[in-house]
């Protein structure tokens, strides 16, 4: 059984890898720490019908950070996030991004350009506590995939950087869910 799940979890990598090799990605959330949980399950749900009503490749995984880092009383939070992959090559996924991480008051949005090299995070809240600080880029390296240790990173049942696939509306139901999602949130 032990041998299954690798197989498993290793497929899940190798077509991670391969949508990195062949597109641009990144990952955003809207989940704040100052925020209820209701407040934060609807803005989560209004996130993931704007990306996938503009065409995104979306999974649920769970990211994780360093609260207060460089910080007295550093930690590590873990909240639903979204890897997003720019499926149709639009060169537009930086960009909605970055609005997107403005308009839920993120810290940082993560973008990986195709290649999977040179990955940054780019501030987009003006709070002062916010890191990388609004407009800023910082630089988080190549993807890693399997076990790994950092400051940022994403965990899908407790396995690092293992999305087993991407989402997109398959049913007209979810379509239709999707569209009045997304005219709600003025996009």
């Amino acid at each position: 059984m032990k041998r299954l799940k690798n197989i498993i979890n290793e497929s899940g990598l190798s077509r991670i890898w391969r949508h990195v090799q062949n597109h641009q990605a990144g990952a955003v959330t809207s989940y704040r720490g100052d925020r209820s949980k209701d407040e934060n399950k609807k803005n989560n749900r209004e996130l993931k019908a704007i990306l996938r009503k503009k065409g995104y490749g979306v999974t649920s995984v769970d990211g994780s950070y360093i609260e207060d880092f460089g910080g007295d009383k550093p930690r590590e939070v873990s909240e639903p996030s979204f890897f997003v992959v720019d499926l149709e090559d639009k060169g537009t996924l930086e960009k909605d991004l970055i609005k997107l991480g403005q308009r839920y008051d993120q810290d940082s949005v993560l973008v990986v350009p195709q290649g999977g090299k040179d990955a940054s995070l780019v501030g987009t809240s003006k709070r002062e506590d916010a890191f990388p600080s609004y407009g800023k880029s910082f630089k988080v390296g190549s993807g890693k995939y399997g076990k790994v240790a950092g400051e940022f990173l994403s965990r899908i049942r407790g396995r690092e950087f293992t999305f087993e696939g991407f989402e997109l509306p398959q049913t007209y139901n979810e379509r239709w869910v999707d569209s009045i999602l997304y005219k709600q949130s003025g996009e």
